[in-house]
């Protein structure tokens, strides 16, 4: 990125630039990953005098999405740090980003050792922004048993599928196994008095009944190729999860769900 300056700044201390990770809810933005791209300057500035910025996205960086519920994007911010004066700051949003997202071992790794490294530079933070901390949405179905072949997987790819039903002393009226996706979005509840609050929609799902007089059952889902990826942020998430539903009359529904982390499409 080239910084031209029109005008002299005899205020300027120094000027220093960063690359940013940020996510949109629905009205909100916030930062998720900052990395530093140092000082590009110190002292006054003369007029017309140009400034350069190089930025490389980090290994395995997460590509812009944009989707139903929020977005995903990077961008370049530089910060001018004025003396006695108000510090000026300016952002140029970066598109035509392609990349295939963190590797699928560095996902794994980052889910086993936690999801709170997003101050971390390079693959790590970008693996830990795809991790999902997933919470039963649902209480369990007792003696239901769910097991996905590979639950890291990319749109295009297939999901496999083995649920195990136990005997039934009641059989459920109505039991479905789906693979959904549901995004968590931030807003502005202004009823009242303006508060930051939290919505969530399932934006995709692909119910399909079970038996419940049959004890197996395999069932392949693929992940289509239009549906974004699994995300981690703040103002904007994807969650991406395989569930069985129990619904019950006049009661709450049960469900017993595995998560998945789909990764975006290889570029």
């Amino acid at each position: 990125m080239r910084l031209q300056f029109e005008k002299e700044a005899k205020r300027c201390r120094s000027v220093t630039a960063w690359l940013d990770l940020f996510d949109t809810g629905q009205d909100y933005r916030d930062q998720a990953l900052r990395i530093p791209l140092g000082v590009l300057h110190t002292g006054p500035i003369e007029a017309g005098q140009e400034l350069v910025a190089e930025a490389r996205l980090p290994a395995g960086a997460l590509p812009p999405l944009e989707a139903e519920r929020g977005s995903l994007g990077w961008s370049i911010s530089v910060k001018i740090d004025n003396a006695f004066a108000f510090d000026d700051e300016l952002a140029l949003e970066l598109s035509d980003i392609v990349t295939s997202g963190p590797d699928p071992e560095a996902v794994a790794q980052a889910l086993d050792a936690g999801s709170d490294q997003l101050e971390f530079d390079g693959a790590t933070a970008a693996a830990a922004l795809t991790g999902i901390d997933h919470s039963p949405p649902y209480s369990p179905i007792p003696g239901v048993e769910l097991k996905v072949a590979d639950p890291i997987v990319r749109p295009g790819e297939s999901v496999s599928v083995e649920v195990r039903l136990p005997r039934f002393k009641k059989p459920p009226k109505e039991l479905t196994v789906s693979i959904e996706c549901e995004q968590h979005y931030a807003w502005e509840d202004d009823d009242e008095i303006s508060t930051r609050a939290n919505g969530s929609r399932t934006t995709y799902a692909e119910p399909q009944p079970l038996d419940p007089a049959d004890p197996v059952h395999e069932i392949v889902f693929a992940i289509p190729v239009d549906q974004p990826f699994s995300y981690q942020g703040s103002a904007f998430k994807v969650k991406w999860q395989v569930i069985v539903i129990e619904k019950r009359r006049l009661r709450f529904q049960r469900g017993t769900g595995v998560p998945l982390i789909v990764l975006p499409p290889a570029s």
